[in-house]
């Protein structure tokens, strides 16, 4: 291993086996030991040429100081002053080492540094410190691309090529922005301006990207992306195209982010902020974390978790067979489209089946719960608490469970079961008829809808009968057959008209007028 120092005149300089080191001074518009006539071969081993510039002096190399460079692997440039570093490389860099490769290694001052390999078709390892200044690096078109970046002052802006690249980069003050045709691998922490990373083709990429100060914005291309963030900005955004990507925001991201999933089955953890986030095509699987968040799962079958604090999520499933289990908070839950599966959590929750045969099931706490089945025959089982259920259109099964309950069959033949507690149920649709399985004469109330059932005002001994054969006098609205256990309204009181079946309230109950109201 040999050290060569590179003198002001024509230098002519061949190394040996070892590892040669070759050291040379710039000076910008003037005479420096590296100039444009030197021939450096380094021969065997891993070779280094450094470049030193002369006081404050920029460094500026033309392509035509690398026309007399072969066998060296490696650059370094290195200022401590205020000179820029400029370096672009052109068609005599590419002939001295696209075809063994180059690391190149710049330390700067208070200058700005520029690196721009554009042209570059061979494997370049890039590693750039700057201290003041703008930081801005170029990589090439062909081999593979490893980019080692610290900026502690000025803007950060890393471009890769169309080559492969590998991307570790600091930024402290200055915005950070990292753009790529092909990344891999992005690490890159932004404790200053705003932070954006921008992959555009389809290479699988995996980013890790923090930030304490910046908005932060992640957009990733086709592939299966893995995405780790965290900022503390309040607006925030993710973006991945097609697909399966996994996307996990870390316990320090308290900021407020955005994130579309796009095409693919997505895996999503949520943060600490109020996010939004939209599942897209594909089936998902969403883990809202803490905070407000609103969670649409987009098409096809789709899996989300609430969060475990207390602020309330929106949670919606979309398209598809979704399973939801809501949070500890009181969410508000819409299955949308498709056989759902949704489970409330802790909370005070408002749930909406929406389309397809959902099956809805309450949370254990005895908080009351809103639920709704929508369209389709759904199967909804009421929590502990004092719930409000409807079935709404099709035929329903549902059973209210423990609690004060207040159940509307809604459209349809349902079947109810009011369970523990003093149960309400709501009459409020012809044609059609519930059947309600436990009701109690001791502890139960059956309302009916005066909108719906115009002829019943009120509700005395003289207008509830018990009989088998229909009205007796003038004005029996309600008549209840206890051999069958059928509920029937007579709309005129005197059995001219046909009746109407309304309910199914089980045999030989001893009913009386004082087991309904008129709401």
């Amino acid at each position: 291993m040999t050290t060569f120092t590179l003198t002001t005149n024509m230098d002519s300089i061949a190394g040996g086996s070892g590892n040669d080191t070759f050291e040379g001074t710039y000076n910008d518009g003037a005479t420096g030991t590296f100039g444009v006539s030197d021939i450096l071969n380094g021969n065997a081993g891993t070779d280094t040429l450094n470049i030193t510039p002369i006081g404050v002096a920029a460094i500026t190399p033309a392509d035509n100081y690398w026309s007399g460079i072969t066998n060296i692997e490696k650059i370094m440039i290195n200022t401590t002053g205020a000179g820029a570093q400029t370096l672009t490389t052109g068609a005599f860099f590419e002939v001295a080492f696209a075809t063994a490769g180059v690391a190149l290694t710049t330390t700067s001052g208070a200058g700005a540094v520029t690196i721009d390999m554009s042209t570059f078709t061979g494997v370049a390892t890039l590693t750039t410190t700057s201290t003041d200044g703008a930081q801005t690096i170029t990589t090439g078109m062909g081999g593979l691309a490893t980019v080692t970046a610290t900026s502690t002052a000025g803007a950060q802006t890393i471009t890769t090529g169309t080559s492969l690249a590998t991307v570790s980069a600091t930024s402290g003050a200055g915005a950070q922005t990292i753009v790529g045709a092909n990344l891999v691998a992005v690490t890159a922490t932004s404790t200053g301006g705003a932070q954006t990373i921008t992959s555009t083709g389809s290479s699988v990429v995996t980013v890790t990207a923090t930030s304490t100060a910046g908005v932060q914005t992640i957009v990733t291309g086709q592939g299966a992306d893995v995405i780790t963030a965290a900022t503390t900005a309040a607006i925030n955004t993710i973006t991945t195209a097609a697909g399966s990507d996994t996307i996990t925001l870390l316990a320090a991201a308290t900021g407020n982010y955005t994130i579309s999933a796009g095409i693919g089955a997505d895996s999503v953890n949520g943060g600490a902020g109020n996010d939004s986030v939209f599942g897209g095509v594909g089936n998902d699987i969403i883990i809202i974390g803490a905070g407000s968040d609103t969670v649409s799962g987009g098409l096809d079958n789709d899996s989300i978790v609430g969060g475990t604090d207390t602020l309330s999520d929106t949670i919606a499933g979309g398209g598809g067979n979704d399973t939801i289990v809501g949070g500890v908070s009181s969410d508000y839950v819409t299955g949308g489209g498709g056989n759902d599966s949704i489970t409330t959590g802790t909370g005070a929750d408002t749930v909406y089946g929406d389309g397809g045969n959902d099956v809805i099931t309450g949370g254990t706490d005895t908080l009351g719960d809103s639920l709704v089945g929508g369209y389709g025959d759904d199967t909804i089982s009421g929590g502990a608490g004092n719930d409000f259920i409807t079935g709404d259109a099709g035929r329903d099964s549902i059973a209210a469970g423990d609690g004060n309950d207040t159940v509307f069959g809604g459209y349809g033949s349902d079947t109810i079961s009011g369970g523990a507690g003093q149960d309400n149920f709501v009459l409020n649709i012809k044609p059609g008829f519930d059947v309600i399985t436990d009701f109690s004469v001791t502890d139960d109330t059956i309302s009916i809808d005066n909108s719906i059932f115009t002829s019943i005002t009120t509700i005395t001994a003289d207008n509830f009968v018990i009989a088998t054969a229909g009205a007796a006098d003038a004005n029996d609205y309600l008549i209840y057959n206890n051999h069958t256990g059928n509920l029937f309204y007579d709309a005129d009181g005197n059995g001219a008209g046909a009746t109407i079946k309304i309910a199914v309230v089980g045999v030989g109950l001893e009913l009386t007028s004082s087991d309904f109201v008129v709401v």
